[in-house]
C-alpha cells in the first residue's frame, strides 16, 4: 500500500517531533512538503492517484493558527472539493484524509496518521483495481481532465471573493451555494472528461454512451457545449448517425 501526505511547514514540525521522541508511524505513507497546505492543487493529488496512491493524507496546521492568515481553511475546502470529485467518479472519498497537527503533538498527529492508514488497508488497494478494472483507468483519465479544465481552476480560485470578501457591493454567496456550485461543476466536467476520452476517434452519442454509462440524452446534451467550447467538432454521417471528434488543444 502506497500512502501520500501532504504537509504544510509549521505542520511538518510535529513529524519532526515525533521522529524526536521515537514516535513512529507507517511506513506506507512518504510525505512531501509545502510552504503553505493552501499550495495543494487538485492536479498532484489526481496524478498521485493515476502513479500508484491509493490514499492521500493531509497534515495540516490548526484552524485559526495559519501563518498565512486562511491557508489552512483554503486547504480544507480544496481537500473536500477532491473528495467530492472522487465520489462523482466512483471511487471511495475516504482514500483522502485530513488532520489538524498542533506542532507539538506528535502522539496526536501519529495516531491520525494511523487510523488513516488503516482505514485504506480496509478499503483495498486502489492500484491493484485499476489493472484489474480498466474503466478505473477511464475514470482517472476523466479526472485529470476535470482538474485541468478552465471552468474548475477558475471557479476554485475565485472562492475567497465569492464567500469571504464579497464583491463591490459586500455581497457574499453562501458558503453552501457555492459547495454546490463546485459540486455540479465538477460532476459536469467530469462527464465531459468521459466523453471526451472516447472521441479521439469519431464516434456517434450512442456509442459514447454505451462506452461511458451516461444516457445518449445527455453525452449529445454535453457534446453541443463540448462543440460550443471548440472541444469537441462534428466529423461526418455514418449509418445516419452524426460522428464526432475531440478538437486538438481545444
Amino acid at each position: 500500500m502506497k500512502i501520500l501526505g501532504f504537509t504544510c511547514d509549521w505542520a511538518g514540525f510535529a513529524l519532526d517531533y515525533a521522529g524526536m521522541i521515537r514516535q513512529k508511524y507507517s511506513a506506507d505513507i512518504t510525505f512531501i512538503n509545502l510552504r503553505c497546505s493552501a499550495r495543494f492543487d487538485m492536479v498532484d493529488g489526481v496524478q498521485a492517484l493515476a502513479n500508484g496512491a491509493d490514499g492521500i493524507f493531509f497534515a495540516l496546521c490548526p484552524l485559526g493558527d495559519c501563518h498565512y492568515e486562511s491557508g489552512n481553511h483554503h486547504a480544507v475546502s480544496r481537500i473536500n472539493h477532491f473528495k467530492d470529485l472522487l465520489q462523482i467518479a466512483g471511487l471511495n472519498p475516504e482514500r483522502i484524509g485530513f488532520a489538524h497537527a498542533d506542532t507539538t503533538d506528535a502522539v496526536g498527529l501519529k495516531n491520525e496518521i494511523e487510523s488513516f492508514c488503516s482505514k485504506v488497508k480496509e478499503i483495498g488497494d486502489l492500484s491493484s483495481q485499476v489493472f484489474d478494472r480498466p474503466e478505473l483507468v477511464l475514470r482517472v483519465a476523466a479526472m485529470k481532465r476535470v482538474v485541468s479544465s478552465e471552468p474548475v481552476r477558475w471557479t476554485l480560485s475565485k472562492e475567497l471573493e465569492l464567500v469571504r470578501k464579497g464583491n463591490v457591493f459586500d455581497e457574499k454567496l453562501d458558503a453552501e451555494a457555492y459547495a454546490q456550485l463546485v459540486r455540479d461543476l465538477l460532476r459536469t466536467e467530469y462527464h465531459k472528461g468521459l466523453i471526451l476520452e472516447q472521441l479521439a476517434e469519431p464516434r456517434n452519442a450512442v456509442e459514447v454512451a454505451q462506452a461511458t454509462g451516461l444516457s445518449a440524452h445527455r453525452v449529445f446534451e454535453l457534446i453541443v457545449e463540448l462543440e460550443r467550447e471548440t472541444r469537441a467538432s462534428f466529423d461526418r454521417i455514418e449509418h445516419e448517425r452524426p460522428l464526432y471528434v475531440e478538437v486538438a488543444d481545444g
